[in-house]
């Protein structure tokens, strides 16, 4: 797969396994019961156990995307790139990578982690979500009804940064080192709210 990273040297080991985790997530998120093509991909995400590592990645995501976005989630920076030219995975064109620094926590496996999707809608809170999934994507119920009975791993959260102003609360499904998120709105449109009510106070 010719990609935008695939010709720079600080990207090499993400750019080797970037076709793999497509077809991975792709085929996890069908497995699902989500129909791939009806939903935004927002953006997607990279771990590491490393600082050297996350700076050897934020050099390479620099040389062909521009700084979003770095803040402090949960006591470390998390940077979001926006892409000059999007990645295409699976049936997604994505233009925006997360890169958070290493917490406490060791993965067995670093590399490309998950992929979010915006389903629209009004939701504010975990239970709103769920309710709006329950009407447009009745598959994942009996998933987040008994997670371990598909060989799944269900998480609901609601990551904000101190400053952001809209909720955006998130249901992630996991298998061994695959991640698939969803949330109501895309993290451009909650960065954008956020200059938007910093300029208007």
């Amino acid at each position: 797969m010719s990609t935008p990273i695939a010709w720079i040297n600080e990207l090499t080991d993400l750019s080797d396994s970037l076709t793999d985790f497509a077809e991975e997530i792709t085929l996890f998120a069908q497995q699902l019961g989500i129909s791939v093509e009806d939903y935004q991909a927002d953006h997607i995400a990279v771990r590491c156990n490393s600082v050297a590592t996350a700076d050897r990645w934020r050099n390479g995501f620099l040389r062909f995307a521009d700084l979003l976005s770095e803040k402090q989630i949960n006591g470390r920076p998390i940077c979001l790139f926006s892409l000059h030219e999007p990645l295409q995975i699976g049936p997604w064109q994505i233009d925006c990578i997360e890169l958070p620094y290493p917490s406490n926590k060791h993965y067995a496996r670093e590399g490309w982690e998950h992929v979010e999707l915006v389903v629209p809608s009004s939701a504010q809170t975990i239970p709103e979500l769920e309710l709006a999934i329950q009407e447009v994507l009745p598959s994942l119920m009996a998933v987040m009804a008994d997670p371990a009975a598909h060989g799944v791993r269900y998480k609901a959260s609601s990551p904000q940064a101190e400053d952001e102003q809209l909720a955006n609360p998130t249901l992630a499904f996991s298998r061994e080192h695959l991640t698939l998120k969803i949330h109501p709105l895309s993290i451009r449109a909650v960065i954008e709210n956020k200059k938007t009510s910093f300029v208007t106070n």
